[in-house]
C-alpha cells in the first residue's frame, strides 16, 4: 500500500515546527484518534497491532520512535522498501543535495495506534553518563534492560542537564515501582524509554510507548 500524508501545525497528526534558526522538527501527537491522519489504520484503542518503521531523514537529524533501532542496518533503499527505479528517483530528487540517512526501528509489541510515535529533528541527546550516574543498588539490573535517553533542542540542553540526573533517577524509581510486586508484578515490557522535550507542543505531555513527549516550555531556565 502506498499513501501520502501531510504535516500538521495543530498537534493532531505529525506536527511540524520551524524554529527561529530555521531548524525543523516533527513529532507525532496521535491521541485520541489522530493516527489515521498519519497512516491508514483502524484508529481505535481496542484494536492493537505490532508496528515496524523505516525513516528517511536529513543526516543531522535524530530519529526516535516507540522501539529501539533495529540491529539490522538497511543496505540500500531498494532492499528496504522494494522500490522501483522511478519511485527511488522521486525520493532522491526530494532531498536534492541534502544528505539523508535511513533509520530502521525494531518491530513493536501489539499496541494501540495512538501510542505509537515518531519524533525527528536536530535534537541534542543526553545520556545518564553525561550528567553523572549515581545509581541505587536495585537499579543496576534495570539500567542494562531499559536504556534511558533525554532529547531537547540545542538551545535548551544547558537547562535540561541541570535536572537530567534527577529525572533519570525518578524514571528508574518509577519503573521499579510499577513493575514491582506491590503494583503490576510484571517487568517493563518495552526495549527502552526515551523522553523528549518538544517545541510548539499544545499539550503538557504524552505517554507514548517508549517515547514520552513533554512540552519544552516547561523546562525551567533559572
Amino acid at each position: 500500500m502506498f499513501f501520502e500524508s501531510e504535516f500538521v501545525t495543530d498537534c493532531a497528526g505529525i506536527h511540524y515546527f520551524k524554529d527561529t534558526d530555521n531548524s525543523e522538527y516533527i513529532y507525532s501527537e496521535l491521541e485520541p484518534a489522530n493516527s489515521h491522519i498519519w497512516f491508514p489504520c483502524f484508529d481505535q484503542p481496542d484494536l492493537k497491532a505490532p508496528y515496524k518503521m523505516v525513516v528517511l531523514a536529513p543526516k543531522d537529524w535524530k530519529v526516535i520512535s516507540t522501539c529501539a533501532e533495529a540491529e539490522h542496518k538497511p543496505e540500500n533503499l531498494t532492499s528496504i522498501f522494494k522500490l522501483d527505479t522511478a519511485t527511488l528517483g522521486q525520493i532522491t530528487a526530494f532531498y536534492g543535495k541534502t544528505e539523508f540517512h535511513t533509520v530502521e526501528f525494531a518491530e513493536s509489541v501489539p499496541i494501540s495506534t495512538y501510542i505509537y510515535s515518531l519524533v525527528a529533528g536536530p535534537f541534542d541527546v543526553i545520556l545518564p553518563a553525561d550528567v553523572g550516574n549515581s545509581v541505587d543498588e536495585d537499579e543496576r539490573d534495570l539500567i542494562k534492560k531499559v536504556p534511558l535517553r533525554l532529547f531537547c533542542r540545542k538551545g535548551l540542553t544547558q537547562y535540561v542537564k541541570k535536572f537530567a540526573e534527577k529525572l533519570f533517577h525518578v524514571t528508574r524509581r518509577g519503573i521499579l515501582y510499577y513493575q514491582g510486586k506491590d503494583c503490576f508484578d510484571c517487568a517493563y515490557p518495552f526495549d527502552k524509554l526515551d523522553q523528549v522535550f518538544c517545541p510548539d507542543y499544545n499539550m503538557g505531555a504524552m505517554e507514548n510507548v517508549g517515547c514520552i513527549l513533554y512540552r519544552d516550555e516547561y523546562v525551567p531556565k533559572d
